[in-house]
């Protein structure tokens, strides 16, 4: 996802976790979903990629789970949305296509 600046970085983040939910009951999860991939898609360090995911799980839109990532040697934190989360980003997506 290209980063769209007329959002919040928490609505970049929720938008590009949207899918995540399914990888939350496997045993491997894509890169995309790890603070790495998350901060390269959203287009912000790492370290405020993990700022942000630590806010949106306080207000109950981010879960985590530590998942084995295949690129990678060990396991890592991968994020999806909550429920709430998830209803959240499906609306930021629709005012998106809208403006486009």
């Amino acid at each position: 996802m290209k980063a769209d600046r007329s959002f919040s970085k928490k609505d970049r983040i929720l938008m590009h976790i949207e899918k995540a939910r399914r990888y939350l009951e496997e045993l491997d999860a894509p890169r995309t979903f790890s603070q790495d991939g998350i901060a390269e898609a959203v287009g912000i360090t790492r370290a405020h990629a993990a700022l942000e995911l630590s806010h949106l799980a306080k207000a109950g839109l981010v879960e985590d789970a530590r998942k084995h990532v295949p690129e990678k040697m060990r396991q890592v934190k991968m994020y999806a949305p909550t429920r709430a989360g998830y209803e959240l980003a499906k609306a930021l997506r629709a005012i998106r296509e809208m403006r486009e």
